[in-house]
C-alpha cells in the first residue's frame, strides 16, 4: 500500500512541477515516466510491485487505449468534395489521401529496416517493430495544434488526419502482429476482425435508437448513464478480447472508437468526464509504472539494444518525416518541415505497443527500454522544434487560407495590425 501511496502523490506533484518548467515544453506523460524512473528500478527503487499496482497499471493501459479511441475524429479522414478546380496535385495532398500515403510509406520504410534488424538478431518480429516505428502520439499532437490554434486550419487538418490514421492503422494491426508471432499462421488472427464487425454492428444498432428524453435525464446527477454505458462497453470489449485471444488494448481501443462515434454530435460532456476519470487517476499510474519498470541496466548490458538506440532514433525521424514532405506541394518549406517534425512524435500507443512486444517475447527488455527512451525523446524534442520552425503567420487565428503558398512575414502580426 505504501507504493500505491507514493505513486498517487507523485501523480499529483508531476503536473505542478511540469507547469513550472517554462524554458522547455515537457508533456505531462513524459514527466510521469521520468519521475517513475527516479523512484523505480533505475533510481531509488522505492516502488515495489503489488497486486493493486499491477491491476491499476493494466487497467490504466486499457483505459489509455480507450481514450485514444475516443480522440479519433474520423471527420478528418472523410474525402473532400470533388471540385472543378481539383487536379491530381490537390488530390494527392487531400487530408485523407495524405494520411494514407504518409502512413503507408512510413510503414514500408520501417518494415525494410525491421527486416534488416531481424536478420541481424536485434528483434524477433519485424512486422510488430515496423508498426511501433509507425505509431504517432495523438496525446501530444492534439494539444500542440490547439496551443498554436491550428485545429481548424487546412494545415492542422492535414496533421490530424495523418495522426488519426497512423494511430488507427497501428492499433488495428498490432494485435494481428502479436497473434502471428505467437501462433504463426494461426486462425486466431482472423478473430481480430470479429471485434471490428461487432463495432460496426453495435454502431448501426445505436444509430437506430434516437436519444430519448428519459435517457437524457439520466445522463447527469447520480445516474451518469452515459459514463456507465461507456465503461460497460469498454469492459465488454475487454472480455471479448480475452475470450477471442486478441490483445486487450485493441478491444478497449475499439470500444473508445464506438463510444466516440455514438456520441459524435454531443461529445463535450461525456468526453470531459471520461477524460477526467482517465487522466485524473488511471492513466498517470500507468505512465509512472512505465518509468518504474524502465530498466536502464538491461539497456546498458545489452550491446545490441544499446546499438539499436541511436539507429531507432534516427529511423523514427527519417522514416516518419520523409513522407510528410509531400506537403511541400501546397505549403512553404518551413511549414512543411514543422509538420514533418510534429508527426514524428511518439508516446502513448508506442509505449503500449512496446509493452505488448515485451509481454509476448517479440522484443527484449533492453529493446523495450530503447523504444520507451526514443518515444520520450520525441515527445519532448519534436514539439519544441515544431514551434521554432512554424512560420509566424501560421500561429494566428486568422490564418484560414493556408493552402495559398504565400511567403510568411519575418515578424508576427498582432491581431490589431491584422485588422
Amino acid at each position: 500500500m505504501s507504493s500505491l501511496l507514493i505513486v498517487s502523490v507523485l501523480a499529483v506533484l508531476v503536473p505542478l512541477f511540469v507547469s513550472r518548467v517554462t524554458w522547455i515544453r515537457i508533456p505531462i506523460v513524459v514527466g510521469e515516466i521520468l519521475v517513475g524512473v527516479l523512484v523505480g528500478k533505475s533510481g531509488f527503487n522505492l516502488i515495489h510491485t503489488s497486486q493493486w499496482l499491477e491491476f491499476l497499471r493494466f487497467f490504466g493501459l486499457s483505459y489509455l487505449m480507450f481514450v485514444s479511441g475516443l480522440e479519433l475524429d474520423f471527420k478528418t479522414l472523410r474525402p473532400e468534395k470533388f471540385g472543378k478546380h481539383r487536379g491530381f496535385r490537390h488530390s494527392l495532398t487531400d487530408a485523407p489521401m495524405f494520411a494514407v500515403i504518409s502512413c503507408a510509406l512510413t510503414f514500408g520504410l520501417s518494415l525494410l529496416f525491421s527486416i534488416w534488424l531481424h536478420e541481424h538478431h536485434f528483434i524477433k518480429s519485424p512486422f510488430l517493430f515496423a508498426l511501433i516505428i509507425t505509431t504517432t502520439s495523438l496525446t501530444v499532437v492534439v494539444p500542440v495544434l490547439k496551443e498554436y490554434d491550428l485545429m481548424q486550419t487546412a494545415f492542422g487538418q492535414h496533421m490530424m488526419a495523418a495522426a488519426v490514421f497512423a494511430d488507427f492503422f497501428t492499433m488495428l494491426f498490432i494485435s494481428v502482429a502479436a497473434s502471428l508471432f505467437k501462433g504463426g499462421q494461426s486462425t486466431s488472427v482472423f478473430l481480430v476482425f470479429i471485434l471490428i464487425f461487432l463495432l460496426i454492428a453495435l454502431y448501426h444498432v445505436f444509430q437506430r435508437f434516437p436519444a430519448l428524453t428519459a435517457v437524457r435525464n439520466l445522463a447527469h446527477g447520480t445516474a451518469q448513464l452515459g459514463i456507465r454505458a461507456s465503461m460497460a462497453l469498454m469492459i465488454i470489449f475487454m472480455a471479448l478480447s480475452q475470450t477471442l485471444g486478441v490483445q486487450v488494448i485493441l478491444g478497449t481501443f475499439l470500444a473508445g472508437v464506438l463510444v466516440g462515434l455514438i456520441n459524435e454530435q454531443e461529445k463535450t460532456d461525456v468526453f470531459h468526464k471520461l477524460d477526467a476519470i482517465g487522466f485524473g487517476f488511471l492513466i498517470p499510474i500507468f505512465f509512472i509504472m512505465v518509468g518504474v519498470n524502465f530498466n536502464l541496466h538491461s539497456l546498458l548490458v545489452d550491446p545490441k539494444a544499446l546499438l539499436l538506440l541511436p539507429l531507432l532514433f534516427l529511423a523514427t525521424y527519417v522514416f516518419k518525416a520523409l513522407p510528410i514532405l509531400i506537403l511541400r506541394l501546397c505549403y512553404p518549406w518551413r511549414q512543411t518541415l514543422a509538420g514533418a517534425t510534429l508527426l514524428t512524435t511518439q508516446m502513448s500507443v508506442t509505449v503500449a505497443a512496446a509493452a505488448v512486444g515485451l509481454k509476448i517475447g517479440a522484443i527484449s527488455s533492453g529493446v523495450d527500454t530503447a523504444i520507451v527512451f526514443v518515444a520520450m525523446s520525441t515527445a519532448v524534442i519534436s514539439p519544441v522544434i515544431f514551434g521554432k520552425l512554424l512560420p509566424a503567420r501560421v500561429d494566428q487565428k486568422k490564418s484560414r487560407s493556408l493552402m495559398r503558398r504565400t511567403r510568411p512575414p519575418r515578424r508576427p502580426v498582432s491581431p490589431s495590425q491584422g485588422q
